[in-house]
């Protein structure tokens, strides 16, 4: 036998129950509101702690979807790499093909991935960044100021981004010539030093009178 308490339940749970439910509360809304508040005003600990353990499901849950989707886009990735790779293997001529085509037919696109490709791989900037960067220099190497042309189609005109080797953080932008010099002398202070020495030392005498003049 079903108790009093189990069928009024069930009533309640039932699509009449919700209707007749959500009507009266329509037809009473400052009294519901009245009792809303004073629920609230008794049991403000209890709210807060539950709105607490809400928050955090919602959290898990979200870490949860977003470990799934990057499993999920990661499977997808493998299997298109997969596939990729096998059409490579089996035709690597029609890829080469298709790359040197869309290559020549988008120079500028094929030249700004390749470089963008580089800062990210390997000083994780985007060309945004060296832009900034070039403007606050002014268009000059950091030490010897020579002034960069970054539209030349010559390497060593257009700048490089030095970085220190052992903590990996990035300096500003030197010419070619400064970046080698600096990594031909190791970065070392001493040697850099030793060489200003050798060169004071083994200064011309027209330097120095047209110093002294």
């Amino acid at each position: 036998m079903v108790s009093k308490t189990e069928s009024n339940k069930k009533y309640r749970q039932s699509l009449k129950g919700k209707a007749v439910k959500q009507r009266w509360q329509e037809e009473n809304r400052i009294l519901v509101r009245g009792y809303i508040k004073k629920y609230a005003d008794s049991n403000r600990d209890v709210i807060k702690q539950r709105n607490k353990e809400y928050r955090d499901r919602c959290r898990e849950r979200r870490l949860k979807d977003k470990e799934r989707s990057r499993v999920r886009r990661q499977e997808e990735f493998e299997v298109i790499n997969q596939q990729r790779r096998a059409n490579y293997k089996n035709d690597p001529n029609r890829y080469l093909e298709q790359k040197r085509k869309w290559t020549v037919n988008n120079p500028e696109k094929h030249k700004y991935s390749k470089s963008a490709y580089h800062l990210r791989t390997k000083y994780g900037i985007t060309p945004e960044e060296v832009e900034r960067k070039l403007i606050a220099q002014h268009g000059k190497c950091a030490i010897c100021g020579f002034v960069f042309l970054p539209e030349s189609p010559v390497r060593s005109d257009r700048p490089y981004q030095d970085h220190d080797h052992i903590s990996g953080k990035n300096r500003d932008l030197l010419c070619n010539l400064c970046n080698a010099m600096l990594g031909f002398a190791k970065e070392k202070k001493e040697v850099l030093e030793t060489a200003i020495a050798y060169l004071k030392k083994h200064e011309r005498i027209e330097d120095v009178g047209a110093v002294e003049c």
